[in-house]
C-alpha cells in the first residue's frame, strides 16, 4: 500500500514513465530518431544501426522507473485513455 507521502514522487515517475513510454513507440516505429556527430546528423543507415541499443536503454530505463514505483506501493502501470 502506498504511503499518502509518496504521491508527489509517484506523480512525478508516472509522467517520466509516460514519457519514456512515448519516446520508446516513437523510436520503434523508426520515427524521431537522429544521430548527430559535431552537429552533422547521420544517415538512415548509421540510425537504424543504434536504433536497437536506444530503444534497449529506453527499455531499461522504463523497467527502472516502474521499479521505483512498486517500491513507492504503486501496482499497477495501465496508461489512462
Amino acid at each position: 500500500m502506498m504511503n499518502i507521502n509518496n504521491v508527489n514522487a509517484a506523480s512525478i515517475l508516472c509522467e517520466q514513465l509516460r514519457e519514456l513510454e512515448a519516446q520508446r513507440a516513437i523510436v520503434v516505429r523508426g520515427e524521431g530518431l537522429g544521430v548527430t556527430i559535431q552537429s552533422r546528423y547521420q544517415d538512415d543507415a548509421f540510425v537504424n544501426a543504434v536504433r536497437s541499443s536506444v530503444t534497449g536503454e529506453l527499455s531499461r530505463r522504463i523497467g527502472a522507473v516502474k521499479h521505483q514505483l512498486a517500491e513507492l506501493g504503486v501496482t499497477s502501470f495501465t496508461k489512462e485513455q
